[in-house]
This record gives structure tokens, C-alpha cells and sequence, in this order.
């Protein structure tokens, strides 16, 4: 999520706060999240697993001529794809915003080239021959920038155009779909294998944009039926809007210009927009009557956290997973085990025996883009880029 969120023009009481804030504010800001001591990193290989799964979001900045992480990804995807043979064994979810600024423009439009480069850069992780052998699949979850930062006929348009391209990269060979579609409401529930997860793909932008409360009752039900049908699969909710985050979209100060215009409904991408918490609250709702997932995954943010939950309304932990073309700061928040800000991805492993373990992967910053560098510097760059992301936390999920 970049700064061009969907916005209305705030109102004169809505500046009057505004102001004030400004003239108010200490300039004292949140408390950065500091680590506490370093543990060591469980690095378990493919043996004894069952399935993969592969979080990566906002990666809509991303190409294959200088993002060394696609590459990365595509090592690991062939890897994995080659030691668990067989189909929906190994998947990749994209956790939404896969196209910036406004989603994939309509044909003719001299910004398609861009945007279509963007997509293929995240169709390349899944595009080698052990990927193609298996059908190994990447789901793409739309998000706000790929409703092109609004609502309506014309947001929907925006989806529908990156659906239709993925449908045609999706009949030349690799197994890459938007998911939900553009015209779906209900969540899409997808089973890895007879012992992996079970994937619950939410458009929570389509929530927080329409106005129909008997539509959105729609998608918690949906919600609640993929969870109440799991079950012993542990059940990962994915979406590209976090349940859980101490990113800059999180839950701004009493005093925080943006906090006063998500509060005023002038800004709806932030934790505290009325939306927004309308959004938690139903699922909420939705986990106490049904169970809570074990994981509720997202980006929207563009950093790598990793939150326990607190209790049975929550998932039992919360991932933030938006650092695949961006990153951004993260703050002390309950619950938060471990944050970074890098570029990176996690990784979900079911094991045979029912273990659920979770793996970050991030490199240093330098290696978020080799865009400045041309020729051999480039090469460079990209080949040391893509050998630099190594774990940096694992937890045992289950």
C-alpha cells in the first residue's frame, strides 16, 4: 500500500482537527519494535513435509529485470516443487496490491506495458520446469491498488483486467489465477493435498468499499462455512488487509493527522477507519462462533511481522507478509513477536505428522531493487541478491 489511498475531501470540521493536530502534536512518535534476543533459526528442508506454502505481498513494484527476490522465489518454488511431487503440494499466495499505483490499466492505455511487466515478474516464481511439472500454482488476492484505489464500475474494471491477463498467462502454462475473481463475493476455499492446509482467499478491499451490509453478512458466512467445513486441516485465512499490524496502518494516536482522517471515514485503509473495524469486528464474530484459523494471513503494510494471538476471536497468529517491492517501519504492538523491515517473504510448512512451522525470509535492504544498476552491475546484483535472503525467525505454528 503506497500513500495514494482512497480518499474523500475531507470536510471543514475534518480540517479544523486536522489543524489542530498539527499545531498540538510534540512530534513524539510510536516506540519502534525492537527484537528481544536472538534465537536461533530452524532451517527444516522438504523431508517429512506435506505441503508449502509461500506468503509474499505487495509485490506490484516488482520485475524480473531487477527485484532479486522473484528470483529467489523461483529457486525455492522449483526446490520445493521437485521434493513434494504432485499436484496443490506447494503453492504461492500473493497477498494482494500486485499492481501499482491503479491496477492493471484497460488495453491501449501506454501504462499496460508497465503494469504487465509487474504481473509476469510474479508469474516467474511459478514458470520453471518442476513448477510446470507439478502445476504449482500462485494465487493473486486482489487489493486496493489492484481495484485501482477505488470502488464502483470502474474499480472493478481495473480487477477485471488483471483477471483476464492472468486467465491468458494461465493458458500458455503456468497455473496463475486472481483469487477471489472479479466477480466473486463469497471467499475462494482451496485444499493443498490430503494432508496440507486449507486456504480460505478473502477480497477484504470488496468488503471495505461496499455499502451493502447484506453483501458483506455474504462473505463472513462464507467465511464461517470454510472455517466450520476445515475439519482437522489447519486453515490459513489469506487476505491483503491485516488483522493485526504495527505498521502505518495500524491504529494511529489520538493526535496523528491520518489517525483524525481514517476516524472521520475521510481515509479507510488504516486499522481505525470505521470500516476498517467494522471489517475486524465481523471477523471477530466470525471466529468465535466458527473457531479461529490458525493463521490469518496479509500485507498491506511493507514489513514482515509475526503476532500470537490473545485470544479465541483471534486467529491463532497474525502475519504480516507486504515487503516483496517495499518496505516500511513497524512499532511496538501486543502480541508482536518479531518484525522487520527488509524485503522478504515467509513460508508455511505442513509436516506429516501435523506440525505447522513458519519460516522469514528477508535480505537487507540493498538487495530490495538492483533498478539503479545497469550491465554487469545489474547481473550482479541480482545474482547476489537472490543467494542474500536466508531465514531470519522460524516459530512452530502447531
Amino acid at each position: 500500500m503506497t500513500a495514494t489511498c482512497e480518499r474523500r475531501l475531507p470536510g471543514v470540521w475534518t480540517m479544523l482537527a486536522l489543524a489542530v493536530a498539527v499545531v498540538l502534536s510534540t512530534g513524539c512518535g510510536p516506540t519502534p519494535f525492537r527484537p528481544g534476543p536472538s534465537l536461533e533459526v530452524e532451517e527444516a528442508g522438504p523431508a517429512d513435509a506435506a505441503a508449502v506454502l509461500f506468503l509474499v505481498g505487495d509485490a506490484g513494484e516488482a520485475r524480473v529485470e531487477w527485484t532479486p527476490l522473484v528470483h529467489h522465489l523461483r529457486a525455492e518454488v522449483e526446490r520445493w516443487s521437485a521434493a513434494l511431487p504432485g499436484d496443490s503440494s506447494v503453492a504461492l499466495v500473493y497477498l494482494g496490491d500486485n499492481v501499482y499505483p491503479v491496477g492493471l490499466h484497460d488495453a491501449g492505455h501506454p501504462e499496460v506495458p508497465r503494469d504487465s511487466a509487474r504481473l509476469m515478474a510474479q508469474v516467474f516464481p511459478v514458470s520453471g520446469p518442476e513448477a510446470a511439472t507439478d502445476a504449482t500454482p500462485a494465487f493473486f488476492l486482489p487489493g486496493n491498488h489492484d481495484w485501482g484505489s477505488q470502488g464502483g464500475p470502474e474499480g472493478r474494471a481495473r480487477l477485471a483486467n488483471q483477471e483476464a491477463f492472468l486467465e491468458r498467462v494461465a493458458a500458455a502454462g503456468p497455473s496463475v489465477a486472481l483469487v477471489p475473481g472479479s466477480q466473486a463475493e463469497a471467499p475462494t476455499v482451496v485444499e493443498m493435498g490430503a494432508g496440507g492446509p486449507r486456504l480460505v482467499l478473502l477480497d477484504t478491499q470488496w468488503w471495505l468499499q461496499s455499502q451493502d451490509q447484506g453483501e458483506r453478512q455474504r462473505l463472513l458466512d462464507g467465511l464461517g462455512r470454510a472455517l466450520d467445513g476445515a475439519g482437522d486441516r489447519p486453515v490459513v485465512v489469506a487476505a491483503h488487509h491485516p488483522f493485526r499490524s504495527g505498521g502505518p496502518h495500524a491504529e494511529r494516536g489520538l493526535l496523528d493527522p491520518l489517525g483524525l482522517l481514517a476516524r472521520s471515514g475521510s481515509v479507510v485503509q488504516d486499522l481505525n477507519a470505521p470500516p476498517y473495524e467494522a471489517l475486524l469486528e465481523g471477523l471477530e464474530g466470525v471466529f468465535t462462533r466458527a473457531g479461529e484459523p490458525l493463521v490469518y494471513a496479509a500485507g498491506h503494510d511493507h514489513s514482515l511481522q509475526v503476532f500470537q494471538g490473545e485470544g479465541a476471536h483471534e486467529p491463532r497468529w497474525s502475519l504480516v507478509s507486504g515487503a516483496a517491492s517495499k518496505t516500511s517501519s513497524v512499532t511496538e504492538m501486543p502480541g508482536l513477536m518479531w518484525a522487520g523491515r527488509a524485503p522478504g517473504y515467509m513460508r508455511i510448512v505442513v509436516r506429516t505428522n501435523g506440525r505447522v512451522e513458519l519460516v522469514v525470509v528477508r535480505a537487507r535492504d540493498t538487495y530490495l531493487s538492483c533498478a539503479d544498476r545497469q550491465g554487469d552491475a545489474r547481473r550482479g546484483c541480482l545474482r547476489d541478491g537472490a543467494a542474500a535472503f536466508a531465514p531470519a525467525f522460524s516459530t512452530r505454528l502447531r
